[in-house]
Parts: structure tokens; C-alpha cells; sequence
């Protein structure tokens, strides 16, 4: 028979019976938010409706379904591949994913919406559900991200029907910018803008039209003409041309069969045909009358050339690839030699035209087709210019999920993963990626250019020097090879034999922007500024190869130039310029110290270069857990200047990490107050807030963050996952995980977290989809390896999580988490010699790390080696001193055996730290309960209380005192509340059955024994106090039967003679 359950809202109102579907729908509905009571039969005890498993896992399953139903048949499960050759448009447009991917609305609907926090401000007060977002608010802040953030198509564009029943699409209306139609690629919305408009608002001074017209460039003019006047109906007539061009492009592609987008035909190469050249004898003389014109507008102003042409940069335009209903393989083969040919110029609009025509090919056919590597590798190359930092990196990683097989056989993929998994900063990965390909496949030069960028990004300076020494024997060597040599000197200090290097190549490679701005840029880091001008000169009459990143740096440069020129203010727009184009935490830390002044530009330059130095030196100790040189070099670099967005996180990441929490929530609150619209450094500081139980604090910094745009972005969702798991309400954590992950596929660590919490409730299956995706973003993770070995644990025994975990072995020679768990399994299954092996390699390990003790702890825990587990444990906190969770471990392990001097010591340490941690105050209440110091421990358990109220151990201490100091009346509620909170805790349990005892209540007294002993059937004085149950109600057989057991479980008990001499007397 199903249980039923009744549930206490927080007002007091109780419904029920309710079948479990009826609670599941109410959870769906946004009426339960998981702190509710819950009684499963009318003679149970009110608990908390999170701590009831079957309620919990049904509504996990609830929860999962949505978003892990298709999953069974994806990719998500190793050895699965794509089926490309089953992809048809219209599935692709029908799904909702794929809209997401391509920009669609991603808005949810108001039922299983992100509902939590609703603002009830009721005379000033707010509750803690009142700081969750208002669902309304949300949809209205995504609808405007999606106006401000979305690429506006132009017309032509927007009516495409891509040849299939347009009823099944969603139509974005019209542009409503017409002046960006007559760009030939997909530009931002509004924002590319041309220099000189950014040099009139140099200005201060408004005044008039002469002063608003400010030059930036000493040596350049800018003259003014009335173009309409000058054209006068020419103008009307030209523009009546390009229409009818347009219209005859339309009506050729309609014959052709094509839906090809105006920006897509403009960018295709036109073959000369009769339907041109007769287009051309019919406009024939308005089109000489234009050209003349023009002729005469260049006679006019002689001093506008091609150096003063207005730079517009452009965006690209990621998309997916959406196939045909029919393949055409002839044409997809024509557009990909189109494509290739493109390619080969290496600039970045042919690259942006290549990606289109890639893209078409792929369209047309898309098995087998070549362009699918070349379309990622395009795709990844151009990815630090987008405007979509959000959704871009999403449309890659599908594609990149598609050609997965490929990626260790087909270059152009592998070359293409990791310029994806480097942008995404995950340098490891990109590493593994190239290595992988390098065991099974060819290289190419390009590829170890990419080889060698990303070791000197990660710092593996030893290898990267082996990877430079093969390039520097290239002969004509490419740009990519240039860039990569010149990264690989930087990164060595070699600055003048970055000069020689960059010289060369700009001679080899005329056109290339970035090798001049990369010639320009350690023209800056070594002062020499004089032929600065020169060079940035020629980048603008290269206009920056119209690239955002290109731009941005560019006009990060000219900032410089003006500052060395003494104009501060002019740089400081400059570099606001810089950020519309390309955002970066060191392009703010530079706009931020030049605004606060107070040193030469000398003394600037050389903090930037101490502190991107102590930075690089800091995560380099992190990353090999030198947490003593990590700390040191982190906090060298925040004290050379605070407002360094980037050194101060890290500082904070890093104090928290080491156990300093007071210290680090100090650093990002004065780092908040500057930067209080940084997403990063808000969620950095709840995160912080979080770790130190300050959950009220956190819970007002969530409601400010909740009422501005940063509710759309991705760490939001993340953040409310984090800060419900560690509030333990493990549905809340699991939806916003799962939203968190809808916002972006790509974060691994949200997926580890969603595999552990399935795992937590035996979801194995659907923990083993996860996780799988996590492996995949992050391969070199080892706990993301440890995680998916006890899911196959679980799933299929000991023998093929071994099997897994040996062969990981092969990757991860000598890692103490992996020998670690081999050894735990083979422990689990009895096999003590295997166990002794392994725990042998553990132990001969040159280099012990935190993983090492850890298994060393838990091995002697299996042994009841009490002596080596403290051994162990202060190892590891002598390593990781910030390790909080160990050192209480340590604690509560003295404690229980009965050091209780040694307890109170480290517990004194974690006071010190961190003074609500969870637990804490327990078992300091319990070792002065020891000491007989009531007043102190009632103390301490009101502390606990205070801290934790929704948890048992505080009630506890307060009824467990009340009993000691026969104070029943009191004692009886403190410890049925505890019991409410978590009704198989062993202690509250025993007391309260005591109390009972004490009272004359025999039945109620031997129930609550009886829970007990299901918690600890080893438990001798349970079976003690059974007996005498027993024996009082007259029960004699049971009274001997618990007698005997507790003289069995205990033989050399004190009162084993009285015991003894009650069994004779029953018998």
C-alpha cells in the first residue's frame, strides 16, 4: 500500500492526505519550496519535507525529466556517436535546443519557471523567499537581453523561409536599423560606429558643431561635406539602383531553387552571366553618373584617402547548420573549394566569408562533407570577436559534439576543439586535445603553432620550449607561426627578440593586423613610443581587417599613444571605446587606474606587468597545490593595486580555499563596492558568503543581484545551485544546476555538482549521462573520473569500476585519487591482498598530495585503525591547513574516541576561522556535557541554533541538558524538535526514550529504542534498556533475549554481575 502524507506550510495551514503524484504536482505547481513539515502516516512525527527520500527522489525524477529525457539516445554516453545523416531542417528548426543554440527565445514558461524568489514586502520586512526573482521580472529582463544582445538581421535576411512551410518558424520581425542593410556581413546592433564619431565625443564641450568634430590623430584631418547636396537626385537614383539589383539577385536565386540571405548572396562570388550584363546595359548610365560623382567627390578632397576611411568592425554571425530537405552534393563540393580558397587568405572578413559558404555547403550535404572541420576551425578562430559571448561558444560545442568521431583523426576538428576549449580557458584540455590527435594522426605546422600557444597559456613553459624549438626550423614560416614563437618569447621576458622576430614577419606577411599590433604592443611594453604612430597608422589603413578584437586593441594602443602624450583624458575615452568592442577585466583595470591617476605612465606600466606576473606565478602554485606560494604571490599582486579585478578574485578564491573566510568575503565586499555591476566579483561574493554559512548575508546580496540584468546570465542560475546545496535543499540546487546548464552547456563543474546530487539519491543512470559531459568538457579531471567509477560501481560492480579505473591509470600514472579508489574497491569486495597492493603503491608515491591522505584516511577507517586516521589527518591538514571539513573530522573522531583535550583543540581552530561552521558549536557543547559545564554547553547549542536552525544538532544539546538537569518539561520539545528535523538521530533518539522512561511512558519509551537500534543494531546499552522495558511490562522472554545480546555486544561490562543475576532471576 502507498503512503500518504499531510504537509504544514509555514503558515500553519495542513493539507493531505496526498498520494506522492499529488505532492510531486504541488512541488511543479511553485507551492512547495522544500522547508515545509510532512507527516507520512497520522501517528508518525512532523519532518522536514527534504529530508523524506522518497518524496525527494520523486521530484528529483520529476525535475530530470524535462531536461534528460532525450538524453538516453544522445551523445552523452560514451562510445554514442551523432547521426548526421538523419538530420532534416525541419527537426532541426522544431527543436527548442536548436533555437536556443541559434539565438531563439530561451524564456521559459510560467509553470516549472524560474519562480522562487518573488519579492512580499510586507511593512519593510522581507522573508527569505522574498529575495527570490519575481518570474515576471525575469521574462521581461530576458526579453530586453534578447533585443540588446541579438544580431539584427537585415530584411532580406529576416524573410527567409530556408525552403521549407514557414507556419513551423519563427519569424523575427523586420530590421528596424535600414542603414545596416547596406553592410555586406552581419554587424551588432548599431554599435559598429565609425572612429571619428568616437573622436567627437572627446569633447567635454558640446557647444557647437566645430568643437563636437575633435581630430584624435595629430597628423590627420577630417573635412566636412554635404553629401546630399553634393548628390542631390543622384543619390535617390543610385539608391533606386542597388533596390533593383537586390530584387534581380532575389529573383535569381528563386529561379536557381535557393533561399540563400541577402548578406550570404553579397558574400557568394557572382559568375559573370547574360542576367549581369544585361542588368548592367539597362542602369548603364546611372551607374557612370554615380561612378563620376565619385570621381570628383576624390578630386575635391584629396586628403581623403583610404588611411581615413571609416573603420567598421563586424561581428560574426555564428550559426548552425541547418540541412536541406534534398542533399546537393555537386554544389556543396563548389561552395567548399569557394570556402577553401577564402580561407587560404587568412585575413578575417575571407574568414567570415568562408564560414558563410562552409556553412551553405553543409546545408546542402552534409554527410561526409569536409567543411564541418573547416566550419569549426573558422568558427573557433574568429570566436573572440563575438558579441555573444553567451550563445556562440554554445553553437561551437554542438558542432563540436557532432564531429566528436573526427576529432582524433581529422586535424581541422582537432586544431578547431582546441581553439574552442583555449577560449573557453580550459588550457588542459586544449592540450589533451592536440596530444590525443598527435598519438593517432599527422601533425601540421599550424597545429603546433596551436600546440605550443596553448602550453605557454598554461604555463608548461618546459614543453613548450621543446614545441619552439621544432617551430623556429619552419622555413616561411605562416602568420600562426609568427604569433606563436612571438607568445612563447613574451612569456620569456625576451622583448627585443620579440622585436626581431615580429619585424621579420610583418616583412613575410604585409597584410596581417595582428602581427603589427602584436609589433605595436611591445613597442608600449618597452617605451619605445616614437614609431608607434607609424605602425598604428598602417593598422588603420588596413582598418583592422574590420575584426572587433582587432579594433578594440588598436584603440587600447592609441590610448597609450595619448597618454605618453600627456592627454589622460583623450586615453581614457580611447579605452571606453575599446571596451564596446571587446570587454576585458585587464582593459578595465587599465581604464580604472588611468581614471584614478596619481602616478606617471611609467610607474602604470610597470605595476600592469608586476601584476600580470605575480598572477601568472599564483595560478601556477595552484594549479601544483603550493598553497603557501599561491597566497604569497596573490597577495603581492592585490597589494599593488585594488581595484585589479582579476588578482582580487583570485585572492579571494584563494583565502577560501585555504579556510580564511572573514579575510576573503573583506577583500570582495571593498571589491564590490568599485565594481558593484562586475557579474563576477557579485557572484564571487555570495559564493564566499555561501562557504561562510552566512546565509542571511547572502540572501541580500541575491535579492540585489536578482532586480538587475545579471538574473539572465548563466552564473546566476549557478550561484542559486550552489547556495541551495549548501543550504541542503537538494531540489532547488538540482533545478537551478539544470538552468544554470540550459544557460550554458559548457560549464563542467555544474555538471559534476548535478552528477553527485543524482548520485546522492541513486539516480546512476542519469548521474552517468552527466557526468559522461563533464568528462568530455574537462578529460584531465580526476574526480570527474573518481565519480564515474562509482556510478559504475553501482550500476555494474566492482569488477568494471576497476577495469575503468586501471585503464585511467594509463593517463594518470602515479595519481593518488585514482590508485586510491582501485584500492577502496578491491576493499569493498573483500579482496584484502589486491587492497594491501595497492595501498602499498599509495605509500610509495614520491610526492604525497591531499589525495594521497585522504585514501590513507578512509583505508584506515576500514581497519579501525584509529591511531593512523589522526596520523593522517594532521598530514593533511599540515598540507591543506584551510581544509576545514578535515580538520572537524579530526575533531569529531578525537571525540568519539574519548580524547576529548586533542578535540577541543582543533575545534578552538575552527572557531578561530570560521565560527559557524555547521557543527561546530556541537560538539563543543558535547565535550563541556562531558566536563559537567551545563551552562557553557547550553551556551554553545543556542549557538547552533542560531547558526543552523533548520538542523537537529542545536535542539539537541538544549533538550539533551534539560534532561541532564531533570528539567522534563523543557527537555521533551527541544528533543521532539530535533527528532522533526531528522527522525533517525541516534542521540535525540535515546534521550527522548529516556525521558520517556523516566515518565512511566514504557510504550512509547521501548518505540523510540526500537528506532534507535535500527540505527545501531551493535549498540549494547539499547538492548540493555529493551530489557528492562521488558521485564517492567512483564515481557520476560524478550527481557532475556535483550539481556543476553547486551552481555554478548559488551562482555566485560561494569554492571555485567547485576545483569547476570536479573537474567537468573527471569529464568
Amino acid at each position: 500500500m502507498s503512503s500518504s502524507y499531510r504537509i504544514k506550510f509555514n503558515t500553519g495551514r495542513v493539507i493531505g492526505p496526498l498520494t506522492l503524484d499529488q505532492v510531486v504536482e504541488l512541488y511543479s505547481k511553485g507551492r512547495l519550496e522544500g522547508d515545509e513539515l510532512t507527516q507520512v502516516s497520522p501517528d508518525s512525527e512532523w519532518r522536514q519535507i527534504d529530508t523524506i527520500d522518497e518524496i525527494v527522489s520523486s521530484v528529483a525524477d520529476y525535475i530530470a525529466a524535462g531536461e534528460y529525457h532525450q538524453s538516453e539516445q544522445s551523445d552523452f554516453d560514451q562510445g554514442s556517436s551523432f547521426n548526421t545523416e538523419t538530420i532534416s531542417k525541419s527537426e532541426l528548426v522544431s527543436d527548442s535546443n536548436v533555437n536556443r543554440a541559434i539565438g531563439g527565445d530561451s524564456n521559459k514558461s510560467a509553470e516549472g519557471g524560474l519562480q522562487e524568489f518573488t519579492y512580499r514586502n510586507k511593512a519593510g520586512t522581507m522573508r527569505e523567499e522574498d529575495y527570490l526573482p519575481d518570474e515576471n521580472a525575469a521574462s521581461t529582463l530576458e526579453a530586453t537581453k534578447l533585443i540588446d544582445r541579438t544580431v539584427l538581421a537585415n530584411s532580406a535576411k529576416v524573410q527567409r523561409s530556408e525552403s521549407v512551410d514557414s507556419s513551423d518558424k519563427t519569424v523575427i520581425s523586420s530590421n528596424p536599423f535600414p542603414e545596416l542593410e547596406r553592410e555586406n556581413l552581419p554587424e551588432d546592433n548599431g554599435d559598429s560606429t565609425e572612429e571619428m564619431n568616437m573622436e567627437a565625443a572627446i569633447s567635454s564641450d558640446k557647444t557647437s558643431d566645430e568643437n563636437a568634430l575633435i581630430t584624435v590623430d595629430h597628423d590627420e584631418q577630417t573635412q566636412m561635406v554635404d553629401l546630399e547636396s553634393a548628390l542631390g537626385s543622384l543619390a535617390q537614383e543610385a539608391q533606386k539602383s542597388e533596390q533593383e539589383f537586390r530584387e534581380l539577385v532575389a529573383a535569381r536565386e528563386r529561379e536557381d531553387g535557393q533561399d540563400i540571405d541577402d548578406q550570404d548572396v553579397e558574400e557568394l562570388d557572382d559568375d559573370a552571366d547574360p542576367s549581369w550584363r544585361s542588368f548592367y546595359k539597362k542602369h548603364k548610365k546611372r551607374i557612370i553618373m554615380a561612378a563620376g560623382v565619385l570621381l570628383l567627390l576624390m578630386f575635391m578632397f584629396p586628403g581623403s584617402d583610404s588611411s581615413n576611411k571609416i573603420i567598421k568592425p563586424v561581428f560574426p554571425k555564428i550559426l548552425f547548420p541547418v540541412t536541406d530537405e534534398e542533399a546537393d552534393p555537386e554544389s556543396a563540393l563548389n561552395l567548399y573549394k569557394q570556402a577553401m580558397d577564402l580561407y587560404q587568405h587568412g585575413d578575417y572578413i575571407s574568414k567570415l566569408k568562408a564560414a558563410i559558404k562552409f556553412r551553405v555547403s553543409l546545408e546542402r550535404n552534409f554527410k561526409d562533407n569536409p567543411a564541418l572541420g573547416m566550419l569549426i576551425l573558422t568558427y573557433a578562430e574568429v570566436l573572440e570577436n563575438t558579441s555573444h559571448p553567451d550563445k556562440d561558444p554554445e553553437t561551437v560545442f554542438r558542432l563540436l559534439e557532432i564531429a566528436n568521431q573526427r576529432v582524433l583523426t581529422d586535424i581541422n576538428v582537432a586544431m578547431g576543439a582546441s581553439k574552442f576549449f583555449a577560449y573557453m580557458d580550459k588550457n588542459s584540455t586544449a592540450i589533451n586535445t592536440i596530444e590525443n590527435y598527435l598519438r593517432l594522426s599527422k601533425p601540421s605546422v599550424k597545429l603546433y603553432a596551436y600546440y605550443l600557444e596553448h602550453l605557454v597559456k598554461d604555463g608548461q613553459y618546459v614543453r613548450a620550449r621543446k614545441v619552439y624549438d621544432k617551430l623556429l626550423k619552419v622555413k616561411g614560416p605562416s602568420p600562426d607561426v609568427d604569433l606563436a614563437i612571438t607568445k612563447f618569447l613574451q612569456s620569456d621576458d625576451q622583448f627585443k627578440a620579440v622585436e626581431q622576430r615580429l619585424r621579420g614577419a610583418i616583412k613575410r606577411h604585409s597584410r596581417s593586423v595582428w602581427l603589427r599590433l602584436m609589433y605595436a604592443n611591445n613597442l608600449v611594453v618597452t617605451e619605445n613610443i616614437k614609431p608607434l604612430a607609424k605602425i598604428l597608422d598602417s593598422v588603420k589603413k588596413l582598418k583592422a581587417e574590420r575584426s572587433p578584437l582587432y579594433y578594440a586593441k588598436y584603440l587600447e594602443l592609441r590610448a597609450m599613444q595619448s597618454i605618453y602624450a600627456g592627454d589622460s583624458k583623450k586615453g581614457a575615452l580611447y579605452f571606453q571605446k575599446a571596451l564596446t568592442f571587446h570587454d576585458s577585466p585587464e582593459l578595465r583595470f587599465k581604464l580604472a587606474s588611468l581614471e584614478l591617476g596619481g602616478d606617471d605612465r611609467t610607474e602604470r606600466l610597470i605595476r600592469e606587468s608586476k601584476i600580470i606576473h605575480h598572477l601568472e606565478n599564483a595560478k601556477m602554485a595552484m594549479k601544483e597545490r603550493r598553497w603557501d606560494d599561491a597566497f604569497r604571490y596573490a597577495i603581492e599582486a592585490s597589494d599593488i593595486s585594488s581595484s585589479h579585478i582579476p588578482s582580487q578574485l583570485l585572492l579571494a578564491n584563494i583565502q577560501v580555499e585555504r579556510g580564511y573566510f572573514h579575510e576573503a568575503i573583506e577583500t570582495l565586499e571593498e571589491l564590490n563596492k568599485r565594481y558593484g555591476n562586475d557579474p563576477k566579483v557579485s557572484f564571487a561574493l555570495v559564493d564566499a558568503y555561501v562557504h561562510a554559512m552566512k546565509l542571511e548575508m547572502a540572501n541580500r546580496k541575491i535579492a540585489m543581484i536578482s532586480a538587475t540584468k545579471m538574473i539572465n546570465l548563466p552564473g546566476y542560475a549557478s550561484m542559486l545551485g550552489r547556495y541551495y546545496l549548501r543550504r541542503n535543499n537538494p531540489l532547488l540546487s538540482i533545478k537551478w544546476l539544470q538552468e544554470s546548464l540550459n544557460r550554458n552547456p559548457l560549464n563542467d563543474q555544474d555538471y559534476f555538482l548535478l552528477a553527485k546530487l543524482f548520485v546522492k539519491h541513486r539516480k546512476y543512470k542519469k548521474a552517468k549521462l552527466i557526468i559522461t559531459k563533464a568528462i568530455s568538457l574537462e578529460p584531465n579531471n580526476v574526480f570527474y573520473r573518481s565519480l564515474f567509477a562509482k556510478i559504475l560501481y553501482e550500476l555494474e560492480g566492482s569488477d568494471v569500476a576497476i577495469g575503468y579505473l586501471r585503464d585511467e591509470l594509463k593517463s594518470f600514472p602515479d595519481n593518488a585519487k585514482i590508485i586510491g579508489d582501485i584500492a577502496i574497491y578491491y576493499y569493498r569486495d573483500g579482496k584484502a591482498r589486491s587492497f594491501n597492493r595497492y595501498l602499498k603503491m599509495v605509500q610509495d608515491l614520491p610526492r604525497p598530495d591531499i589525495h594521497f591522505y585522504q585514501f590513507l584516511i578512509e583505508a584506515s577507517i576500514l581497519e579501525n585503525k584509529a591511531k593512523d586516521v589522526i596520523s593522517y589527518s594532521r598530514s593533511l591538514i599540515k598540507l591543506k591547513p584551510g581544509d576545514i571539513e578535515a580538520r572537524m573530522r579530526l575533531a569529531a573522531f578525537l571525540f568519539e574516541n574519548n580524547r576529548v583535550t586533542e578535540s577541543l583543540n582543533e575545534l578552538h581552530k575552527i572557531n578561530e576561522r570560521f565560527s559557524s561552521y555547521p557543527k561546530l558549536h556541537y560538539y563543543l557543547a558535547l565535550i563541556y556535557i562531558k566536563q559537567k559545564n551545563y551552562k557553557l554547553a547550553l551556551t554553545h547549542g543556542q549557538l547552533e541554533i542560531k547558526n543552523h536552525p533548520t538542523k537537529e544538532y542545536g535542539h539537541y544539546i538544549a533538550g539533551e541538558i534539560y534532561r541532564l538537569t531533570q528539567d522534563y518539561l523543557k527537555a521533551v520539545p527541544k528533543l521532539e524538535k530535533a527528532l522533526s528535523l531528522n527522525g533517525k538521530f541516534k542521540r535525540a533518539l535515546l534521550s527522548l526514550a529516556w525521558v520517556k522512561f523516566r515518565q512511566n511512558y514504557l510504550e512509547t519509551s521501548r518505540e523510540l529504542y526500537l528506532r534507535a537500534l535500527k540505527q545501531d543494531p551493535s549498540d549494547g546499552n539499547i538492548h540493555k534498556q529493551l530489557g528492562n522495558i521488558y521485564r517492567l511490562i512483564g515481557q520476560g522472554g524478550l527481557a532475556l533475549e535483550s539481556y543476553n545480546t547486551y552481555l554478548q555486544l559488551v562482555p566485560n561490562a561494569v554492571d555485567k554481575r547485576k545483569i547476570q543475576q536479573l537474567i537468573k532471576h527471569l529464568q
